[in-house]
């Protein structure tokens, strides 16, 4: 069994980086991907990566930029392997898209102590 201070880039965090971004996507897509990236990054790969990078840089690092660039390529590579969903592919919302004019409720609602157009009470 590897540690994280041994081999603290792999092909593996990369893999579990690119899985969280495509999570954050679909959970807060109207966040950049780019910030869903370095979220994904930082909570992936082990601070001695990032973190110490950034301090001793002051900024952030070079080692940190091109792992977020690098998830951000592979995200953007996922994502043009597949085409985009047509329209909606869920069946209650394919369902809801046809009844549209009969799932709407009436513009009108009757209260207590109204009266109808016949005459009767509420």
């Amino acid at each position: 069994m590897t540690h994280e201070y041994d081999e603290p880039v792999s092909p593996q965090q990369f893999d579990a980086a690119v899985q969280r971004t495509r999570r954050l996507i679909l959970t807060q897509g109207s966040v950049p991907l780019h910030a869903l990236a370095e979220r994904a990054v930082i909570e992936t790969f082990c601070s001695c990566v990032t973190g110490a990078s950034d301090a001793v840089e002051g900024k952030l690092s070079t080692i940190h930029a091109v792992l977020i660039e690098e998830v951000v390529r592979q995200v953007q590579a996922a994502t043009a392997d597949r085409p985009a969903p047509a329209g909606p592919s869920d069946t209650v919302d394919v369902a809801s898209d046809e009844s549209f004019p009969a799932s709407d409720p009436p513009a009108w609602i009757w209260r207590r102590g109204t009266t109808r157009d016949d005459g009767t009470a509420a």
